[in-house]
């Protein structure tokens, strides 16, 4: 992020047959922590795979109990690339601009600042169209974690 020798993107392809699905944020969400500095855990860090955060790296990883919200959680390992990533970054004068100010809306970079998450495909279309018609979203949360 925030490089000028043009590796400073993602490109996320969706291979699903259903587009714009729940494993492509999760996916989103994984590049874009590699984009903030992020290995995998287990790769030179003390976080375990088998937590089963975003970044896990081994998407395969048994489910253990305690675990079943952390595919949709970075690891401490991961948040502690972020901060320092992020404040590298802010140290420079560079890094401050490219961090801080928006890039202006153009034909290429579309201006959805006014689009709230799930405005787009609705929460229970997008579980419909990974899970099937008979899936929708969970609204039951959960206060005893």
């Amino acid at each position: 992020m925030c490089r000028t020798n043009g590796k400073s993107c993602s490109v996320i392809e969706d291979r699903q047959e259903d587009r714009y699905s729940i494993s492509t944020s999760q996916t989103v969400a994984h590049e874009l922590a590699h984009g903030l500095s992020a290995r995998h855990d287990r790769e030179n860090n003390l976080c375990n795979a088998s937590e089963r955060y975003i970044i896990m790296g081994s998407p395969d990883a048994e489910k253990k109990p305690g675990t079943e919200y952390n595919p949709w959680l970075f690891s401490p390992c991961s948040v502690s690339y972020f901060t320092s990533f992020l404040k590298k970054k802010l140290s420079t004068s560079r890094g401050y601009t490219c961090l801080v100010y928006a890039v202006e809306a153009s034909a290429d970079i579309p201006d959805v600042s006014d689009k709230l998450l799930g405005q787009v495909i609705k929460p229970d279309q997008q579980c419909q169209q990974f899970y099937g018609n008979d899936s929708f979203f969970c609204r039951v949360s959960n206060t005893t974690r």
